[in-house]
């Protein structure tokens, strides 16, 4: 049978009243909650698109931050293609960028150009209900944008904690 510290273990019964799962007075306002967030990629999108216009990727959540990871471009295209552009915009900060671009080509065979951007150690923080968008503009020829995305989302409900 194994043997237990009963001193230790009734410290932590009267922290804790096991019954109720409520703290006791005895801790009061001594105890701090700390919010440990370790991200885990919980949005994965892909699309294909061979239309000119925009073609949205992910609309970012508007009750949740929305951290975009890494984003990978592909466009394939042939040798009449006219792109004139070819990029992904997000908003960030109530503004539109263009975080990846294609730029125009000289095409004299059937292509693939791929873009990526890793945003790993440091993601970017996308405005919330925002589009992340694949941009082609083209009027002749065949032309499909290929977008993979990943990210993750954070929701905190920071009324229950104190600083």
């Amino acid at each position: 049978m194994k043997s237990y510290n009963t001193s230790l273990f009734n410290w932590a019964q009267r922290i804790f009243n096991l019954r109720s799962d409520s703290l006791s007075s005895e801790v009061g306002e001594n105890i701090i909650p700390v919010v440990n967030i370790t991200p885990t990629i919980n949005i994965a999108r892909g699309i294909s698109s061979s239309v000119t216009g925009s073609s949205t990727v992910y609309t970012t959540p508007t009750d949740k931050d929305f951290y975009l990871t890494n984003i990978t471009m592909e466009l394939t295209c042939d040798s009449t293609a006219d792109l004139t552009s070819v990029s992904i915009t997000v908003t960030v900060e109530g503004v539109s960028r263009s975080i990846l671009v294609i730029p125009k080509q000289s095409l004299t065979a059937v292509s693939n150009l791929t873009n990526s951007l890793n945003l790993q150690t440091l993601p970017l923080k996308l405005d919330k209900g925002t589009n992340v968008l694949l941009n082609k503009t083209f009027t002749v020829g065949t032309m499909t944008g290929h977008v993979q995305m990943f990210g993750y989302t954070v929701e905190i409900n920071d009324t229950n904690y104190r600083v």
